[in-house]
């Protein structure tokens, strides 16, 4: 059975391709940073999502293998 960290390291890419379609990317306990209002803030939150999906899959094929 694959961990949870699996699913989230799956689903993080994704929404990040989806925040930049609507312009608009949630972050926890931050609120919302749109992309025509604060362009930087937003690059910076699609990648720490970015950089956290692939240490979410790193960890996890380390488990799996």
């Amino acid at each position: 059975m694959l961990p949870p960290s699996f699913g989230l390291s799956v689903y993080l890419p994704f929404y990040v391709l989806y925040s930049e379609g609507t312009g608009a990317i949630r972050i926890p306990y931050g609120g919302e940073v749109r992309k025509d209002n604060g362009l930087v803030g937003f690059r910076i939150a699609q990648g720490l999502y970015s950089i956290g999906a692939i240490a979410f899959f790193l960890l996890t094929v380390g488990d799996i293998t």
